[in-house]
């Protein structure tokens, strides 16, 4: 009985919480947007995206093997601690 009635409470409290944080952000994004100056995005030298779609996604490419590496070797040195 008690249990239910704490699911319900909890479930109606996290509902209430998402809103609220959803409309902070839509909130701030709105307000943000009237700031923003869209000659930013324009074609300048180096531009906004110099090496395009695969510059940026090739970062967590390179993150990923490289923690990869480092633990294997910290595996095979140190046994997994």
């Amino acid at each position: 009985m008690f249990t239910v009635l704490f699911l319900q409470i909890s479930s109606t409290v996290n509902l209430v919480f998402t809103v609220i944080n959803l409309a902070v952000i839509v909130c701030i994004v709105g307000i943000g947007s009237f700031y923003a100056d869209l000659t930013n995005w324009t074609q300048s030298p180096g531009g906004f995206f110099p090496f395009g779609f695969t510059g940026v996604s090739s970062i967590p490419v390179y993150y990923f093997v490289l923690s990869s590496r480092l633990q294997s070797v910290f595996m095979s040195n140190y046994g997994g601690v």
